[in-house]
């Protein structure tokens, strides 16, 4: 019973801090209209740079992709950023740096769970409110078969990407207790992400020495395979989902042995 009263009052708190993050979005809709423009505005460069490729080489294809099929791919892009990428380190670092962390210490739900609960749910709140109804319309105006195994791998393939993403930035967060400044961190975290994980070129582009590395490495749990997953669910082996878990377990525990170091430093500076 004690159990069922917990569970209930879990789910009201983080209804309420759903809520609440709507609510705040919707107060700057301005900024919500901007921010949902500048995701469109990506992948129409894209779209241009990739059909300049395309008419230029005097190809109909490249790779196992067509033009069409590059545009897609882009678009879906565009709506996977909108939940992989968080505020998360710079809101450790501003908690950090000034001091903020020392209240926020003594929260019953504790300062981790609490940071981390509250980005995700501004991401999900972000992704009810725009990345769900721009993922209609892509699929929608590409007429993309959407069969039930691909919704099913592809929420299966972000929950890894998200986990992957998410221990990330909360790695570079934990080391605002050591940096000055974490934004080159955060740059180059981005700049990996795009390049190794399928956010500027589809990693099936790669061959040899570079698609084996690439293929080894978590960036690719991030954009490739959850796009993969939905345009294309057969292409995605079993052992994908098991190696994401696998990434996903490594970074968290080196996101928490991070944390305890970092706490430890804080606490002993008198943070």
């Amino acid at each position: 019973m004690a159990a069922k009263i917990d569970l209930a009052t879990s789910i009201a708190r983080y209804w309420a801090m759903f809520k609440l993050n709507a609510k705040d979005l919707l107060a700057y809709r301005s900024d919500l209209v901007l921010s949902f423009l500048m995701r469109i505005l990506y992948p129409l460069v894209m779209v241009f740079v990739w059909t300049v490729i395309y008419a230029t080489t005097r190809t109909n294809r490249i790779g196992t992709y067509t033009l069409d099929s590059m545009i897609l791919y882009f678009f879906l892009a565009s709506v996977v950023s909108l939940i992989l990428y968080t505020d998360l380190p710079y809101s450790i670092q501003h908690d950090i740096k000034h001091g903020a962390i020392a209240s926020k210490l003594a929260l019953p739900m504790g300062y981790v769970r609490y940071t981390v609960t509250t980005v995700i749910i501004e991401n999900f709140t972000w992704a009810a409110m725009a990345e769900l109804p721009l993922l209609v319309i892509i699929l929608v105006v590409f007429k993309v078969h959407l069969s039930a195994i691909a919704a099913i791998e592809f929420i299966a393939m972000m929950g890894i990407g998200m986990g992957v993403s998410y221990s990330m930035e909360f790695i570079i967060g934990a080391l605002s207790a050591y940096a000055n400044d974490i934004h080159g961190f955060v740059i180059f975290e981005g700049l990996l992400a795009s390049l190794l994980g399928g956010s500027m070129i589809p990693l099936s582009l790669f061959s040899g020495a570079a698609a084996g590395i690439i293929g080894l490495l978590p960036f690719q749990y991030m954009f490739y395979l959850p796009i993969t997953a939905l345009t294309n669910p057969s292409a995605v082996a079993p052992e994908m989902f098991l190696g994401g878990l696998a990434w996903f377990a490594v970074l968290y525990t080196i996101g928490h042995f991070t944390w305890k170091q970092a706490y430890k430093s804080i606490t002993s500076a008198g943070g």
